[in-house]
């Protein structure tokens, strides 16, 4: 059998995988970084180099299962189109959906179906079945972790949009004698927030409110 063929039906649908999934992710937005998340979660770089290596381990398993002329070879690439749109599925869950519930479902969808390739792989191909292997850990923990994230932000509604709490807006006064309503910030040092109605003046603007004699 021809390899181009296996190695491109497993190698191009990988790389195609990939972008898809990293346009989804956005971990500088705001509503991720207000995220409360577990402190045995892998830096960003780590996660990024982790998953490079699990797609070209899933792309060269691919390319030897798919060498096979077995009976069972289409079932095999059906499970493997629905891994890879599964794994391109998962950041824009988290991300672009605002939603860790989904995104804990769909990496546990990830972890089963990536365990399913390796189940069988394993029969036509040791080395493909083993290769798989690391994946279907890696997708494990990384269910492990969606789901304690979602459980950690459930108090805050779910969504992400509406994790930050929001702060009352206060009456404050500056240096310039100037009064506005702020939101979660104070304009300059000398502000101090309206108590009662009634507006506190800095040490500054009490002497300078006092008649000149």
């Amino acid at each position: 059998m021809d390899r181009a063929g296996p190695l491109v039906g497993s190698t191009v649908p990988v790389v195609l995988t990939a972008p898809v999934g990293t346009t989804g992710t956005d971990v500088d937005s705001d509503r991720y970084r207000r995220l409360d998340e577990p402190r045995w979660q892998p830096p960003g770089p780590v996660s990024g180099i982790a998953w490079t290596a699990l797609y070209v381990l899933v792309a060269v398993a691919g390319t030897r299962v798919l060498q096979w002329s077995g009976p069972g070879r289409p079932t095999w690439s059906r499970a493997l189109a629905l891994n890879l749109a599964l794994n391109a599925g998962w950041p824009w869950a988290l991300f672009r959906a605002r939603a860790p519930w989904l995104a804990a479902g769909e990496a546990a969808l990830v972890a089963a179906s990536t365990a399913d390739l390796a189940r069988r792989a394993w029969p036509v191909d040791r080395t493909a079945g083993a290769a798989l292997l690391p994946c279907a850990g890696w997708t494990a923990f990384a269910t492990a972790l969606s789901t304690d994230i979602a459980r950690r932000n459930a108090r805050r509604n779910g969504p992400l949009r509406r994790l930050a709490p929001r702060r009352p807006a206060v009456l404050t006064a500056c240096r310039c004698g100037v009064q506005r309503f702020v939101v979660g910030s104070v304009p300059c040092a000398a502000a101090r927030p309206v108590r009662g109605g009634r507006l506190r003046r800095t040490g500054e603007q009490e002497a300078a409110a006092r008649p000149v004699a």
